[in-house]
C-alpha cells in the first residue's frame, strides 16, 4: 500500500486557486483550512448522497420496503 505523506503538494488549476484564494481572504481562514472544510462537505454530499440513492432503491422494492416498516414497527 503507498504511504501518503502529511503534507502533500495537490496540483489544481490557476482558477481554482484564485477562488480558494478569495475564500479564504473573505473568512479570513487560511487556504489549507478552506480547502480541508470544503474536502469534508464534499465527502459528506457523497455518502448522503449514496444512503438517499440506496433507501430509494429499497422504498422501490415493494417487499423489501414493507419488511423494513414491519421491522421499524412498535412491538
Amino acid at each position: 500500500m503507498a504511504r501518503i505523506s502529511q503534507n502533500a503538494t495537490v496540483r489544481i488549476s490557476a482558477k481554482s486557486m484564485a477562488v480558494l484564494t478569495e475564500l479564504a481572504r473573505q473568512h479570513g481562514k487560511s487556504r489549507q483550512s478552506v480547502l480541508e472544510a470544503a474536502i469534508a462537505s464534499y465527502h459528506r454530499d457523497t455518502l448522503l448522497d449514496a444512503a438517499n440513492t440506496a433507501f430509494a432503491r429499497l422504498k422501490a422494492n415493494a417487499p423489501a420496503w414493507q419488511a423494513e416498516l414491519a421491522e421499524r414497527a412498535p412491538f
